[in-house]
């Protein structure tokens, strides 16, 4: 047998080796000749496992000797040493456990309502999703046996955001349950890579990634994991997929465009020519179409002795040949103006310090001190790119989720996308912004130039400006105080001539920069000069006339958050602080009047019918409650708010309420309520949270059967609407304190219907009810009772008082009246009884007149 191996060698055999893998300790490997006498496979057998081969390196049998030994890795190949490499997700699937929860009001629960890591594609493994307006985590899980001091290395992408002050998404790496890794930044794009140590033996590997769900992006996106160690040598090299490597390489280099790789270096393409990035040969590179005005652009130096020179250069990367061809001579201008809020110190524009503001910054002029009374907003203009300022982040990700080589470009006067990406590519241009006034925004004008390019605007993850095609524009997004992720997005379409171009950004309503006007402040707010900002007045006190101070509030007045002295609804009174509106024992409406003694408690303590037994359990610091509805629990006040510290419960918001619920967060809509993170440590109620319904009074009405009292400025219940709460108080007598009654509500409003009988107001003389008895020896009793909707302020349901019944008879107009008729009516009489005896006298004397002339007939 020795005599055939070295037969073989003298021959210039060679030979094809494969491994099996390691079992009892041992190897085997099957040995392919070629070109040989015999060229049968044979196998060589009780190899040791344990040979140690370093990454770059591969595993291989010295034949002769049937000893094994390590050969270095070829150019365009590579090997991690001994270990596993995944690049490949629809092929893997074995390999690994995903997992996926959803928040409940339970907790942490396994769903169907939501997806795990799946593949993307098949080089990109992506996290999950689930229902909106819920916390959601997903989990892969594998094992690896590591053999030697190794290593967890895993290249990964989170693109994440901000959705109304909180950062979504976090990503972790458990080894064994321990945390080893974790990524909470914000909103970062680029391609990252983790190395984590592991020791010999067999870990469990966790990577989880947990956000609240939105309807902005947040995800995180795996292009690689390697474990380093989990064999003692690479039975292979593995091929560069894109790039290429030197020889005895454990990774793969892929060059820029316009050059290629030659034995582990870029080398440029030969003058004249040019290539795509990833070019691996010469033969890769091209002839370039002649250099034409579109291939250079020009920026201005700095100013200096009132002058500026303007530069014209080449394009970056150039992709054309300027053989032959000269720039432009460069050009002595006078100096530009410095961008808004900014000022010449020098030969370079400052933005101009805090308080100041400048008008014009042209070279000369200084900033102006903002005087008393004014504030100087400050404002960030990007016109001049000679760079892309560091508080801006540029970079591209082509369609496979890969790095492309060029972002946006600086050209002095815009910022411009390269010729070069694949199509489909995502060229993307980032920021945070601190937003600190009212109505601010973020203003750019742009260009795209091509039937399909797109270029999109996000905020916090969200798209809000998107153009396709070729448009030119100045387009503006009005952003809301806190902080903010913007994101221009440019999507080439194809390789072809497409480009977005952005010449000026401006965002006003920031906290950097600097003024280019002088404000007054708004009332309710002051300054003392020479600040970007107006202080707000105290609560209980407003601006005086020039907003260089705060004066108090008149006696009649409240003062609210929002710095503006105002007078209660009718019928309430300030509190002793001037800070809300409440009610005294009494309530006037016009001239009703309803009694509310006991019933409502003075200033911030609770009402007199608390102390009762019976209501013991039934209130809460100034509020009667709960009253349930569907899960959710109300307390409600009469006009006599309190503190709210329910320390059981998430809370939204600190402060005084007028009304308050602790409600379950499944039938809220607003995302904001799910932002407390859940915690295994937290012992809080995480299914309830709770809410202020309502802060400040709008009203108190009268009606036919009592009175409404509607309450408002609540948490707010969506991005621009906040809670409020109507409470229908009606008169009911045979309740005293009553019991609020939920009816429904409508949107962010919560109305209650509220019987008790301190909404039956005072009566008045024309609205209670009398009887009379009978007249009895010149006396008779009247009886006078409360009106339907009304009570006596002694609440005594009615009372009895005697008349005297003749004086009172005699005179009343009713009997003078039947005594004239009486009169009447008997003077009738007599006059018809005298016409009747008068006519019978003349008919008794008209028959004897007749009998008499008859006898003298006769």
């Amino acid at each position: 047998m020795l005599f055939y191996f070295l037969l073989a060698g003298t021959l210039g055999c060679e030979y094809i080796t494969k491994f099996t893998v390691c079992e009892d300790n041992a190897l085997a490997a099957i040995v392919i000749p070629s070109e040989c006498a015999d060229e049968s496979p044979f196998l060589v057998t009780n190899l040791p496992c344990d040979h140690f081969c370093p990454p770059g390196w591969k595993l291989d049998l010295d034949v002769p000797t049937r000893s094994l030994t390590c050969t270095e890795c070829l150019e365009g190949t590579y090997s991690i040493g001994g270990g596993d490499q995944f690049t490949s997700w629809g092929l893997n699937s074995e390999d690994f456990q995903v997992y996926c929860w959803v928040m409940t009001a339970t907790g942490w629960e396994m769903s169907l309502d939501c997806t795990s890591w799946h593949p993307s594609s098949e080089s990109i493994l992506v996290s999950g999703n689930s229902s909106p307006d819920y916390w959601y985590a997903t989990e892969l899980v594998f094992y690896a046996d590591i053999v030697q001091l190794g290593s967890l290395i895993i290249n990964y992408r989170k693109d994440t955001s901000s959705f109304l002050g909180w950062d979504i998404g976090d990503f972790y790496v458990f080894i064994d349950q321990n945390l080893a890794y974790f990524d909470y930044t914000f909103d970062s794009s680029e391609w990252k890579t983790l190395n984590v140590s592991l020791s010999k033996g067999i870990h469990r590997i966790s990577i989880m990634f947990d956000k609240y769900t939105t309807e902005q992006v947040s995800e995180v996106q795996i292009k690689e994991i390697q474990i380093r160690g989990s064999d003692f040598s690479a039975k292979e090299c593995q091929v560069c997929l894109q790039g290429s490597s030197h020889k005895g390489s454990d990774k793969c280099m892929v060059c820029e465009a316009n050059a290629y790789l030659n034995q582990g270096i870029c080398i440029r393409c030969p003058y004249g020519t040019i290539s795509q990035p990833g070019s691996t040969s010469e033969k890769d590179c091209y002839d370039a179409n002649l250099c034409n005005m579109n291939d250079y652009h020009f920026y201005y130096s700095d100013c200096e002795g009132g002058k500026m020179k303007k530069i014209f250069e080449w394009n970056t990367p150039l992709m054309c040949d300027n053989s032959g061809i000269n720039l432009p001579l460069n050009e002595d201008l006078d100096c530009r103006p410095c961008s808004k809020g900014e000022y010449y110190e020098g030969s370079k524009c400052r933005s101009c310090p805090t308080g100041t503001y400048i008008t014009d910054g042209h070279l000369g002029n200084t900033c102006q001190e903002c005087s008393q009374g004014k504030y100087a907003p400050k404002v960030s203009e990007y016109a001049y790119w000679t760079k892309i300022p560091e508080v801006f982040q540029s970079f591209c990700v082509s369609t496979e989720n890969a790095v492309c080589s060029y972002g946006w470009e600086a050209r002095g006067t815009y910022l411009v996308t390269s010729p070069v990406y694949e199509t489909g590519s995502k060229i993307y241009l980032q920021t945070r912004v601190n937003i600190t006034e009212n109505n601010a925004k973020v203003d750019f004008q742009f260009a795209t130039s091509g039937d399909y390019t797109k270029l999109t605007l996000y905020v916090d993850g969200i798209a809000r400006l998107s153009y396709v095609g070729n448009k030119e524009d100045r387009v503006s997004q009005f952003l809301d105080q806190g902080e903010h992720s913007l994101k221009w997005v440019c999507v080439h379409s194809w390789k072809g001539e497409e480009e977005c171009k952005i010449s000026s950004i401006m965002i006003e309503g920031g906290n950097t920069g600097g003024a280019y006007q002088c404000v007054s402040c708004k009332q309710g707010f002051y300054s003392l000069g020479s600040v970007d900002y107006c202080n707000k007045c105290p609560i209980g006190t407003t601006s005086n006339s020039d907003n260089t101070g705060c004066i108090p509030c008149l006696d009649t007045e409240i003062s609210t958050s929002d710095g503006l002295c105002q007078t209660c609804p009718n019928g309430l009174v300030p509190s002793e602080n001037h800070t809300h509106c409440i009610v005294t024992d009494t309530l006037s409406l016009n001239t009703t009047v309803f009694i509310l003694k006991n019933f409502t408690g003075s200033e911030g303590q609770q009402p007199e019918y608390c102390s009762l037994s019976r209501l013991k359990m039934f209130c809460y610091e100034t509020f009667y409650g709960p009253s349930e509805s569907s899960g959710n629990y109300f307390y409600l006040s009469v006009l006599n708010p309190s503190e709210v510290l329910m320390p059981s419960y998430t809370q939204v918001s600190q402060g005084k309420a007028y009304a308050f619920g602790i409600m379950d967060k499944d039938q809220l809509s607003l995302p904001i309520f799910n932002l407390t993170k859940p915690d295994d440590a937290c012992t809080a109620e995480q299914s309830k949270i709770v809410l202020n319904l309502g802060s400040q009074v709008a009203s108190v009405l009268e009606t036919n059967t009592g009175f409404n009292v509607s309450y408002i400025n609540g948490d707010y219940c969506s991005t621009t609407e906040r809670f409020s709460t109507n409470i229908v108080f009606f008169c009911d007598k045979d309740e005293i304190e009553g019991w609020p009654i939920f009816v429904g509500n409508k949107s962010c409003k919560y109305t209650f219907y509220w019987p008790t009988i301190h909404a039956c107001h005072i009566c008045r003389n024309n609205e209670t009810k009398s009887t009379h008895g009978a007249c009895d020896y010149g006396e008779r009793s009247v009886h006078t009772f409360e009106g339907d909707n009304c009570i006596w302020e002694n609440r005594t349901n009615h009372y009895v008082v005697k008349e005297n019944c003749n004086n009172h008879v005699f005179k009343s107009t009713a009997f003078i009246l039947s005594m004239i008729i009486t009169a009447l009516l008997l003077i009738v009489v007599s006059v018809l009884i005298i016409c009747a005896c008068k006519k019978k006298s003349s008919m008794k004397k008209l028959i004897q007149f007749k009998e008499s002339k008859a006898q003298e007939m006769n």
